[in-house]
């Protein structure tokens, strides 16, 4: 019996590890030997509509499960994000599957605009990194981006890429002037890249970056590749052991177990009982056992002493003829108890057989042996996690000082880069000059501006007037802008924000918002080209559900009544003696917010009462207009943001350099920038004055006709328009 079970069960594990090791060579060079492929995110897509109501994002994750639909079961990919403007986010490390990576694109949220040079030499130099450690001779790296990017209106710089990157590239077709494709053209001259077809939308074709002199393979590589295939094989064999260890010590266990219950039976007694009326054969193998054989007398009991059956009664009874309680019985025993007879014909006693010895310790030595085998080979070739060192964090945030600068790479094991420098004209930078700035108690500057801008909270500035003040600025006129709230009711947008000396690692609210907003207005307003910064530091009024919704006099009121505000305002205007003065909508068909409104009330009122006096400077009133919203307005006047201007500079660049600024701002650096980037008009209403004045401020950038209605793929979510503040 011993050795019969000992042979069964070794032919079966010595099966089973056959039927799952074949299998397992057969297809470990497909997925041992796996492509790799790191995939650069960029999260500064737009939030705009298709014509099939999709987003941008939902179109581009689509045209991402196509590609990796596409490529080998081997492939595995390590997903990168790029976010604020240079910061590179490792999302899944290497190796993830395409539905790992799927899913975790579904949770990126949007963020503003990125540099998108910047983040493609980081992206590269991991990837570069990621085949080095898989011992791969080229990286792919493919860039994932909705097509536009605020940095096609810079001028471009040299990028450094590493030798061993092949760069590949989804690209949507793009609805702006801000296309990726100039960027992309600038990383190499030979490559062909073409978007999906905004109709059938078929699979793109990559961009592919070629190098001439593509990088040696390791003298080791051989080694470092059958190590790996050792790895796993052995690793395999070590479970397998291990298993077959435990099974066998299972069996052995119970076999002893067996074998001990065999050895401990008690001996099994055959009785005859002899009665009036008969014979009977009675067998006893259970002890204690009572047994009751006549009727008139008390039962006998068996019970088991040492190996031996001992038979005892209450009574007395006769045991080879003589009187007994209690009997150590042998065989041939006759017992008398009443008038019956009971005669002892047999005892059976168990034969001992032998224990099994233990035989399963000497099958550790396979499973100790593979696992050895396995150790060494991480030690000869570890995993791409212990050497992509740069891969592992987040790329930090450049600070406020350096943030137009250079910034340090992190050294990671790479070969020597290839530089590719971008040819073609250089376009005009702007420049940053940030303006005074007057605290509400501070008396006005003696001075004299061209326009005067004003508005209701810091990032309206740049939202709504952006372009417009733009294009004056490079017309050589200079401005004011007045902010009446500086924004303490906002929402701060941390974690989605930098994170520095001035941006802390929390959530800003009240007077701390504010200090930052009014910090942040200033920059934007410094690139915008204004030349005074005006605080009339009026209450910000909450505005996060319907249910802090207050009506335009109600906030006028609370602002400390018509009277003094609009007087206010009246003194600026005379103190500063514009020509234009640009301001927001009041109550109309936009869906705009209630501070907006009640400050375009105020703006208005102001203007008609200096405009109707003898010394009036004003000769315009133009109301800027939401450009999502120009439908319900008659005679809008279209203005085009992208027509360069007089000092080469495109105007929509400024604004987006002014949206940016508000980085605690969602409204302003992801929706503000996203959709301006969409939106090929802003439009304006000439409330006071001549139409023709706007023809001579922004000259070419007017469009002919009438404001045609936004496109149905650049409408806003209507949940967009209403959270603004």
């Amino acid at each position: 019996m011993d050795s019969q079970v000992h042979r069964h069960y070794s032919s079966r594990v010595i099966r089973r590890f056959v039927l799952f090791l074949l299998p397992l060579m057969l297809i470990a060079p497909r997925y041992l030997h796996s492509d790799s492929v790191t995939i650069l995110f960029d999260a500064s897509y737009s939030l705009s509509l298709q014509s099939d109501g999709r987003t941008r994002i939902d179109r581009l994750r689509d045209e991402l499960d196509r590609w990796m639909s596409e490529q080998p079961l081997s492939t595995r990919y390590a997903l990168l994000v790029a976010e604020h403007q240079a910061v590179v986010r490792q999302l899944l490390p290497y190796p993830a599957t395409s539905r790992q990576v799927s899913l975790a694109l579904r949770e990126v949220a949007p963020w503003g605009s990125v540099d998108l040079f910047r983040v493609t030499e980081q992206a590269a130099r991991t990837a570069s990194s990621i085949a080095l450690a898989n011992d791969e001779a080229h990286a792919t790296l493919l860039l994932l981006t909705d097509g536009e990017d605020i940095g096609a209106l810079m001028p471009p710089r040299p990028v450094r890429l590493p030798e061993n990157v092949e760069l590949k590239a989804i690209v949507l077709p793009s609805t702006s002037p801000a296309s990726v494709l100039p960027l992309l053209d600038a990383l190499t001259e030979q490559h062909t890249l073409t978007g999906p077809d905004p109709e059938a939308v078929p699979m793109p074709e990559p961009s592919i970056i070629r190098t001439e002199q593509p990088p040696q393979r390791s003298e080791h590589a051989a080694l470092v590749r059958w190590a790996r295939v050792a790895r796993w094989v052995f690793a395999t064999t070590f479970l397998l052991g291990l298993t077959a260890v435990a099974r066998a010590a299972g069996i052995h266990r119970r076999r002893v177990a067996i074998a001990e219950r065999h050895n401990n039976r008690p001996p099994i007694l055959q009785l005859e009982i002899r009665r009036s009326s008969g014979r009977e054969t009675v067998r006893v193998e259970d002890y204690p056992r009572a047994l009751d054989v006549d009727g008139g007398a008390a039962p006998l009991e068996f019970t088991e002493r040492e190996g031996a059956i001992v038979v005892s009664s209450r009574d007395a009874i006769r045991i080879n003829g003589m009187r007994r309680i209690d009997h150590l019985i042998d065989s041939g025993d006759q017992i008398r108890c009443g008038t019956t007879r009971v005669a002892v014909r047999d005892i059976a006693r168990t034969k001992p057989v032998r224990v099994p010895r233990s035989r399963h310790g000497r099958y550790g030595v396979v499973p100790a042996a593979a696992a050895a085998v396995a150790i060494l080979s991480f030690i000869v070739a570890p995993p791409s996690e212990s050497t992509v060192t740069a891969s592992a964090t987040a790329v930090p945030a450049p600070s406020a000082e350096s943030r137009r600068s250079e910034p340090e790479t992190t050294q990671v094991r790479r070969p020597p880069v290839s530089t590719v420098t971008p040819s073609g004209p250089t376009p005009t930078l702007p420049t940053l000059t940030l303006p005074a700035t007057v605290r509400p108690a501070d008396p006005l500057p003696q001075a004299r501006v061209d326009y005067l801008a004003i508005h209701a909270h810091p990032d309206d500035e740049a939202l709504y007037f952006g372009a417009l003040l733009a294009r004056l600025h490079a017309r050589g006129l200079t401005g004011a802008v007045v902010i009446l709230t500086d924004g303490e009711s906002g929402l701060d947008q941390h974690p989605w924000r930098d994170i520095d000396d001035t941006y802390p690692n929390h959530r800003l609210a009240g007077t701390d918002l504010a200090n930052v907003r009014i910090a942040e207005a200033r920059e934007a307003i410094g690139w915008l080209g204004g030349s005074f910064y005006l605080r009339l530091g009026l209450p910000n009024h909450p505005y996060n559900t319907w249910l802090d919704e207050l009506s335009p006099l109600e906030v006028i009121e609370r602002w400390g009544g018509e009277d003094h505000l609009v007087s206010r305002i009246e003194k600026i205007i005379r103190h500063f003696q514009p020509s234009v003065i640009i301001g927001p909508d009041g109550p109309g068909p936009a869906l705009e917010h209630f501070e907006h409104q009640a400050t375009g009330i105020l703006v208005a009122r102001a203007v008609d009462r200096v405009y109707i006096s003898p010394d009036n400077p004003v000769e315009a009133h133009i109301v800027a207009i939401d450009p999502r919203q120009p439908s319900g307005y008659d005679d809008l006047i279209s203005i085009s943001p992208w027509t360069i201007a007089r000092d080469g500079t495109a105007p929509r660049l400024r604004q987006f350099l002014a949206l940016r600024a508000h980085r605690t701002q969602r409204d302003a650096t992801v929706i503000g920038l996203e959709t301006r980037l969409a939106l090929p008009y802003d439009y304006v209403l000439v409330r006071r004055g001549d139409r023709d004045i706007v023809r001579r401020l922004f000259g070419p950038a007017v469009a002919n006709g009438s404001a045609d209605a936004v496109p149905p793929d650049l409408a806003v979510p209507h949940e967009d328009l209403t959270g603004h503040r």
